[in-house]
Order: C-alpha cells, then sequence, then structure tokens
C-alpha cells in the first residue's frame, strides 16, 4: 500500500487512517551555530493517540503492522542521510509506547543541512530528484524557501482518497507542524509575519495542515543575521 510513496505520506496515512483524531503534531527544530553548521530534528508526535489506544485496550494487529513499516522506512531515511556529505550522528529515536518517532542529524554547513532534508522530505527513488536549497546564506541573510513539503504530503495522501461524509477540515482541525529555528548569535530581523519571535534567539512557524484558511500560509523566511 505504501510502496513508492515519500516517508511523509506514508506517515500522514498512517496518521489518518488509524487515529481519526486529531491527537497528533509534528514538530521541527533547527539551531544554527554561529559558524554556519547547526543541528535539525523532527518529531512526529502521536501520544496522544498512544494514551486514547491505551484506554480502550491498546492497538490493533493491522496498527502494529502499519507502524512497523514505518519504522523500516525510517530507517532507511536515516542511512540515506548518514550517506550525504556534511552530515553527522544521523539518529532516531522511536518510543513505541507513546507513539513518538523523532529523526535527528547535525550539520556542518548549509548545504549539507538542505541534502539532509532533500532526503528526508523527497523521495530519492524519484529519477527526477534533485537536493532542494532549504536554506540559503548571502550578505547577512539567511533565506528560507517556501518549499512547504508538508502541505504537498497532505494533498497527496488525501488525493482519491475524498468522502463526502468524512470532512478533514473538521476531523483534524487541530493538527499542526511547528517549526522552530535557534540561533547561537541572535538575529537583527526577520520578514515573515506569520512568525513570532519569543526571544532574539528564536523563530517560531505553526500551521493548522488541514485547515482550509491556513493553504497559504508561507514557511518562506528572511532573517538578517551572521552565519
Amino acid at each position: 500500500m505504501l510502496k513508492g510513496r515519500r516517508l511523509f505520506v506514508h506517515l500522514l496515512v498512517i496518521f489518518m487512517a488509524f487515529s481519526l483524531t486529531s491527537c497528533f503534531h509534528i514538530a521541527e527544530e533547527i539551531f544554527f551555530r554561529k559558524n554556519g553548521s547547526g543541528t535539525y530534528q523532527l518529531t512526529f508526535d502521536m501520544s496522544r493517540v498512544a494514551s486514547m489506544m491505551e484506554m480502550m485496550g491498546g492497538s490493533n494487529a493491522e496498527m502494529d503492522a502499519s507502524l512497523d513499516e514505518m519504522y523500516r522506512e525510517f530507517d532507511k531515511v536515516k542511512k540515506r542521510m548518514e550517506s550525504v556529505e556534511g552530515i553527522t550522528n544521523a539518529r532516531q529515536e522511536i518510543d513505541k509506547k507513546t507513539m513518538t518517532l523523532t529523526t535527528a542529524f547535525d550539520f556542518t554547513n548549509l548545504k549539507a543541512l538542505n541534502g539532509g532534508m532533500s532526503e528526508m522530505f523527497n523521495d530519492p527513488n524519484n529519477p527526477g530528484f534533485e537536493p532542494h536549497d532549504y536554506f540559503t546564506y548571502s550578505g547577512g541573510k539567511l533565506v528560507r524557501s517556501g518549499k512547504d513539503d508538508l502541505s504537498q504530503a497532505i494533498a497527496e495522501s488525501m488525493s482519491g482518497n475524498e468522502s463526502p461524509d468524512m470532512d478533514p477540515e473538521i476531523l483534524f482541525a487541530d493538527v499542526y507542524f511547528e517549526s522552530t529555528l535557534k540561533f547561537e548569535r541572535s538575529f537583527k530581523d526577520f520578514s515573515n509575519d506569520a512568525y513570532y519571535s519569543p526571544d532574539k534567539n528564536t523563530l517560531k512557524w505553526k500551521k493548522y495542515l488541514f485547515l482550509r484558511k491556513e493553504q497559504d500560509k508561507s514557511v518562506g523566511l528572511t532573517v538578517k543575521t551572521k552565519l
């Protein structure tokens, strides 16, 4: 069922098929050091789904099999990231009890960060696969492109599966993706009002993935800082 689809579609199909609730979220965190190196981390948190299942007597065989396939897919992504030049310490943290999955890696520069994110978000089996420049830096400005892989994955996962009796916007109204950018050196300014800054070293962006009014919210950003 999942063969040939990229990682995010695998995960989203499983989430929607089994949870039928808004009890999960996806969190990205990127830390930039002064020299342009840093750490990338992405977490799929289904702990609330796990708690609900525990109350109802635990998971079923079909869900266990699908989760095992998801874990195997994460392992494939980890191995691909390890092959990217400039990436070190690629790792996974999987808690089957709480259904929380985290994948992370350290990067030496933006080229390595872009390569790792490309391996994670895209299908390398696609003949036209090329790493995407999610982040570039020039003239004292760090620029994040507006490429939104999660929204694209949502569209793919829903394609051909629409039902007049099930409105995803209602079922998954609280499902969100949150991105947090942290800087060792404080930044001067940033361009996208969809982000907010709790302090001069942190930027946050949040998008509710199934709400129609949020579909045009862009993750693109320009930050005035030194790397």
